[in-house]
């Protein structure tokens, strides 16, 4: 099965590039500075601020290999250490920071579910999932279960994970089939899903457990990324679209009007553009992938953008060291935001900070 997903891992990646992947390890020409390097060169992997202000991150491929390996970035050292590795291999999957403060990382071409304990640092086996799923998406309730929609092999099932007793139950089915779609978990805790080759979008309601479709977005959107502002807004940026194929617009929606509105049509492009929402409410994007209209091939970013919701308006800032797609993005305690990993032409070992105070 892990054959079967390193396959379709190298079909979305696309990445065919002729420019160098080679940096010096302490360059920082720019507002953005490498910090230390993974042990592991890693993409489709996912990362986790936990309490204490580390950042754990788990699994992922760098093409040849799916890794079972995680390891926590200690931003006050710059510095990387091996955690304990988990029990299967996970690529394409979710983490969640469940309400107790463990992590729960679920799929990635698997049915299988682990917790992580950040106070022992071990990993313990919990209840498996109905069916595999692979770049689903994952969002923690307000009553703490935890609510996984789709995937590749999925399209509109729904599962329910309950931490009190380690068990999945399934869902309602969504209206439509959903793959390379967003979650949002709303500020009134109903969770909000975006595209995946689809414009509608539907919300669904824990109190009911039933999902009622939304407005449509203008366009339809995959591989795209999605962020709840401090306003209670939903950002939405980036993916691949049919009648656009880079959709350069951004899309709000608002749940208190249900309504869809667009704003700055401008060159915030990419597939699996990675987003974070920085501590004075702007919005930081970086990365991706865009079409190279001279080599006719997708190609990774280096490109970083911030959003200002007073204004409505992106900024361009100061270009990453390397190219990245399928990386992380995370916004730190101290509110710098960690990039890691990811696509160059390679999977990569780096990681780099940005602090938007210095700019």
């Amino acid at each position: 099965m892990q054959i079967d997903r390193v396959g379709i891992i190298i079909l979305i990646s696309l990445i065919i590039v002729e420019h160098s992947w080679c940096h010096p390890a302490s360059v920082s020409t720019n507002d953005w500075i490498y910090t230390g390097n993974m042990t592991c060169n890693r993409a489709y992997h996912a990362a986790s601020l936990l309490a204490n202000g580390k950042v754990l991150v788990t699994g992922g491929s760098n093409i040849a290999v799916n890794w079972d390996t995680v390891e926590l970035y200690d931003p006050s050292t710059g510095r990387w250490t091996f955690t304990g590795n988990m029990s299967s291999i996970h690529a394409g999957h979710t983490a969640s920071i469940l309400k107790n403060g463990k992590i729960l990382v679920a799929g990635g071409g698997t049915t299988t579910a682990e917790l992580y304990d950040s106070e022992t640092g071990r990993w313990t086996v919990t209840g498996s999932m109905k069916i595999q799923r692979f770049l689903h998406t994952a969002s923690v309730l307000n009553s703490g279960k935890v609510l996984v929609v789709g995937g590749l092999d999925t399209s509109r099932s729904a599962e329910l994970y309950d931490p009190v007793t380690g068990r999945w139950a399934e869902a309602a089915s969504l209206n439509y089939d959903r793959q390379y779609h967003t979650a949002t978990v709303l500020a009134d805790g109903r969770v909000l899903v975006v595209g995946g080759y689809e414009k509608s979008a539907e919300i669904y309601d824990p109190s009911t457990g039933r999902w009622t479709l939304t407005g449509d977005l203008e366009e339809t959107r995959q591989l795209h990324t999605a962020i709840l502002l401090k306003d209670g807004k939903v950002l939405v940026a980036g993916g691949f679209g049919q009648t656009v194929e880079y959709p350069t617009s951004t899309d709000i929606y608002d749940p208190t009007t249900n309504n869809w509105t667009r704003t700055d049509d401008r060159v915030v492009v990419g597939l699996m553009l990675k987003m974070g929402l920085l501590h004075d409410g702007r919005v930081i994007a970086a990365g991706g992938q865009f079409l190279d209209p001279e080599k006719k091939l997708r190609s990774p970013s280096q490109g970083a953008f911030i959003y200002d919701p007073s204004t409505g308006h992106w900024t361009d800032i100061s270009f990453m060291h390397t190219y990245r797609s399928d990386h992380t993005l995370t916004v730190l305690s101290d509110g710098r935001a960690l990039v890691v990993g990811g696509m160059d032409m390679y999977a990569t070992f780096s990681a780099e900070l940005y602090d938007p105070t210095k700019s």
